[in-house]
C-alpha cells in the first residue's frame, strides 16, 4: 500500500494537498522523498534562512536540527552523531512552498508555533497516512517498511551495496542494523 517511489509519493502528494494540514504535508514528504529517519529527529527541527551554527559544544537538550538550503542538518540523533544531508529538488521546493510563512528559527513542524510533543507529531503521523492510504501507518513501521524497499533494490540489483549502506547512514542506521530492520 505504502510505494516509495518517487512517482507515486508526488502523484499521492498531489492528490491528498487539499485534505492535509502544512504538517502533514511536511511529515509525508520527510517520511517519503527522503530516507525514512526516526520521527523524532524532524520533531526538533527548525528552519534556517542562514547557515545553521555549529552546536557540538551545546548540551544535547539545547540542540536542534535544521532545515537551510537544500540541507537537513541533524545536531539531535539518537546516536549523537551530527549529520548534514542534501536533499532531492522535489522534497526541497515542497518544503520552500511550506515555509514560505515561516520565520527563522521556527519549528518545521509545528502547533501555534510552538515544538510538537511526541504524541502530537505520533497523531500526526497517523492522521496523515490515514488521509493518503486509508490506512493508519506509524512512524516506525513506515521505518520497516522503507528498510525493507531497500533491502528488496539490492536484491533486484538496482542499487548497489554501497548504496544500500549510504542509505541507511542517512537513516541514521548502521547496515547490519538497517538489514534487520527490513522484513
Amino acid at each position: 500500500i505504502l510505494s516509495f517511489d518517487k512517482d507515486d509519493i508526488i502523484s499521492n502528494y498531489n492528490k491528498s494537498q487539499e485534505q492535509l494540514t502544512p504538517n502533514q504535508k511536511l511529515i509525508y514528504v520527510l517520511l517519503t522523498l527522503f530516507p525514512t529517519r526516526r520521527a523524532v529527529d524532524y520533531r526538533k527541527m527548525k528552519v534556517k534562512f542562514s547557515e545553521p551554527q555549529s552546536e557540538k559544544k551545546q548540551r544535547y537538550e539545547d540542540k536542534y536540527n535544521y532545515y537551510y538550503n537544500k540541507h537537513l542538518y541533524f545536531n539531535v540523533t539518537k546516536n549523537k552523531k551530527i549529520q548534514k544531508y542534501e536533499i532531492s529538488d522535489e522534497l526541497d521546493n515542497i518544503i520552500k512552498a511550506l515555509i514560505e510563512d515561516k520565520k527563522d528559527g521556527e519549528f518545521l513542524l509545528n502547533k501555534n508555533g510552538n515544538q510538537l510533543t511526541q504524541n502530537e507529531l505520533t497523531r500526526e503521523i497517523m492522521e496523515t497516512t490515514f488521509k493518503i492510504y486509508g490506512v493508519s501507518i506509524s512512524a516506525v513501521e513506515i521505518r520497516r517498511l522503507y528498510a525493507t524497499y531497500i533491502k528488496e533494490l539490492v536484491k533486484e540489483k538496482k542499487i548497489t551495496e554501497q548504496e544500500h549502506r549510504d542509505i541507511s547512514e542517512r537513516m541514521n542506521h548502521k547496515y547490519e542494523e538497517n538489514k534487520l530492520y527490513a522484513y
